[in-house]
């Protein structure tokens, strides 16, 4: 089978140290210390990598530092807006869904979620700055294997339970609500079980600790294999992984790249034509099996059941954070009540809360600058692919942005905008 993954070329000490830290960057629930949630095994490289900057990768070291200063100059700017304005102005917390904390909701000014959050924030950054300006070639078959062992091992949790009818995940070890997994039933308060065809069966979540979690993790690997054009196998592997993980976010990540890959041509008629002609077929052959698949994926998902959150819900959960962002004063629109004090079900909206308008519209910029729309190189489509994927299926079902994946493809992108522009000049 086709490889496109081998290079030669000589590592250097940047190379060998993101080897290491490439394994553990789509690991989640497996952390040096259990009680302590940030320990997870990516962020101990990613708080290392400034030293490693410092003392060893000395021509990069101003542009990298001046990046992360200008990073905390303008976070920190955020802070003391929102902070300041939190102590001179009131604000009621009390018809939101905050972040959950020990502290009684009437604390409105450095509640302990603004520095919990921050610190989880801060290893994301770390990550987008090394990837930012050290990636290179030699990284991509590092990257393809880490997801295809993270795949692989959410397969192997699957068939085990399958198999056996129990969990059978022996790596996790982080700690949920101050229960192990042992009491909670294998990896924690969010395994999840689904009832296909008759067939009672575990979504994937592998090491990621729940689904959608996981499809927002892996989703990025998958394009990213597909753009190196690797061995079709390990395509096939973390695909399969992505779908069993039965989460509408793979499914709004897999509709946008379908539909970005027609927009630039890169899929041909006759493909197109004979894809949904096999779709039709298998549909037909399956079609009990691929019914309960699209109604636990996308029906459950805007009507109500027991077994999902409804749509109405997450409707909700919507407009209240945005009428609540409404309601605030212009100062707290504008820059926010502070970052880690609520949670949406959409990042939007949490977004737009925590850091006001102004923060949201930032945020969107340095992602989305990265886009190249006119283009028809595969490389750069793959990549507005990746980008576009990850921040739509972000801003509308995934509250959370500190995952390092994320954060990888991100710089991975980054970097190579920033060469491209190089040579083109």
């Amino acid at each position: 089978m086709e490889n496109n993954l081998d290079v030669n070329n000589k590592l250097n000490i940047a190379d060998k140290f993101f080897i290491c830290w490439s394994f553990f960057i789509p690991i989640t629930t497996v952390i040096l210390i259990p009680s302590i949630k940030m320990s997870v095994l990516s962020s101990i490289f990613a708080y290392i990598s400034p030293f490693l900057v410092i003392l060893y990768l000395k021509k990069v070291r101003k542009k990298y530092f001046y990046d992360l200063v200008k990073f905390a100059y303008i976070y920190m700017l955020f802070v003391i807006i929102s902070q300041f304005s939190n102590s001179i102005i009131y604000i009621s917390l009390n018809n939101v869904t905050l972040v959950p904390s020990d502290q009684e909701i009437s604390v409105n000014v450095f509640r302990y979620t603004l520095i919990n959050q921050t610190l989880y924030i801060l290893p994301g950054i770390l990550t987008l700055y090394y990837v930012k300006y050290f990636y290179n070639k030699k990284w991509d078959k590092w990257i393809v294997y880490s997801g295809l062992f993270f795949a692989i091992y959410a397969l192997y949790k699957w068939g085990y339970f399958i198999i056996f009818g129990e969990d059978g995940d022996f790596l996790t070890n982080k700690v949920y609500n101050d229960f192990n997994k042992e009491e909670l039933g294998g990896s924690g308060y969010l395994f999840q079980l689904i009832n296909i065809g008759g067939v009672v069966m575990q979504r994937v979540q592998g090491l990621s600790g729940e689904p959608s979690m996981y499809a927002f993790t892996i989703l990025p690997y998958f394009i990213f294999a597909i753009q190196k054009k690797v061995n079709k196998l390990y395509i096939f592997i973390i695909g399969i992984s992505m779908v069993l993980s039965m989460s509408t976010t793979i499914y709004i990540g897999m509709v946008l790249y379908f539909m970005i890959l027609c927009l630039y041509g890169k899929i041909k008629k006759k493909y197109l034509i004979l894809f949904i002609l096999l779709n039709v077929i298998v549909y037909i052959i399956f079609k009990d099996f691929i019914d309960d698949i699209v109604k636990y994926m996308i029906i459950d998902k805007l009507f109500y059941t027991q077994n999902s959150l409804s749509g109405e819900d997450r409707s909700f959960a919507l407009f209240n954070s945005f009428y609540y962002w409404l309601d605030l004063d212009i100062i707290h629109m504008l820059f926010g009540i502070g970052y880690g004090y609520i949670r949406s079900l959409d990042f939007f909206t949490t977004l737009l809360v925590n850091v006001g308008l102004i923060g949201t519209i930032i945020f969107c910029y340095f992602i989305l600058k990265e886009i190249k729309w006119k283009t028809s190189l595969f490389e750069e489509i793959n990549n507005n692919a990746i980008i576009m994927c990850l921040f739509v299926s972000l801003m509308i079902a995934v509250p959370e942005v500190w995952f390092p994946s994320f954060w990888l493809f991100i710089g991975i992108v980054k970097n190579v905008n920033i060469k491209n522009k190089y040579f083109d000049s």
